[in-house]
């Protein structure tokens, strides 16, 4: 997934450079879920800045000291100790970096203004596939209605160039199409990684 993010970020650095944009519009965020998002890019912004540097930095030191050690000696075992503590806290933060996504990177880093909520609440909540038991129950109406009104929140905010990110599974042609304004030019990219990745998973 981090070679799909890459290119993600070389690609929207691209759009927003070319149409001096000021913002991208996020799928998965709702108005209401702003506030926590915000929180997650702060959360991720601090941690790349005070307490990753100084954790690869130690991560290096505890792997030299290791490779002196005997293997079975209780130094050694110490040393994985804090090895291996140091490796959960590199892992979370890359985590972190694949859950704000793309978009929220480019932000984190100042490249962008703000990122901007997609969903409609009601929309967004009915075609959510898991129910109250917790299975996974795909509504395709409730989904098409999820997608025209994402394409509704776009036209209604009027700008020459919307740059939204998606998953791979959208196409939102037939929800333009049924728009009331019949200016739109929509354009889909698909990554090269992107449909690497989906080939190695059978899709």
């Amino acid at each position: 997934m981090e070679a799909v993010q890459f290119e993600q970020i070389d690609e929207l650095r691209k759009l927003i450079h070319e149409h001096n944009l000021k913002h991208i519009w996020l799928e998965g965020l709702t108005e209401s879920r702003m506030s926590d998002f915000e929180e997650l890019i702060k959360q991720t912004k601090a941690i790349e800045n005070e307490n990753l540097p100084e954790a690869n930095a130690e991560l290096s030191k505890v792997r030299e000291l290791l490779a002196t050690l005997e293997s079975d000696s209780p130094e050694a075992a110490a040393a994985r100790e804090v090895e291996a503590r140091l490796v959960a806290l590199v892992q979370e933060q890359r985590e972190r970096r694949l859950r704000i996504g793309a978009a929220g990177l480019l932000y984190m880093k100042g490249e962008l203004e703000r990122i901007m909520p997609l969903e409609d609440e009601a929309a967004f909540a009915k075609a959510n596939p898991v129910t109250s038991e917790g299975k996974v129950v795909f509504d395709d109406a409730a989904n098409d209605e999820r997608q025209d009104a994402i394409a509704k929140r776009i036209i209604d905010a009027r700008e020459p160039v919307s740059l939204i990110v998606l998953g791979g599974g959208h196409q939102l042609s037939d929800n333009f199409k049924r728009s009331s304004r019949t200016n739109v030019q929509y354009e889909r990219i698909e990554l090269p990684a992107w449909k690497t990745l989906m080939e190695q998973y059978g899709r």
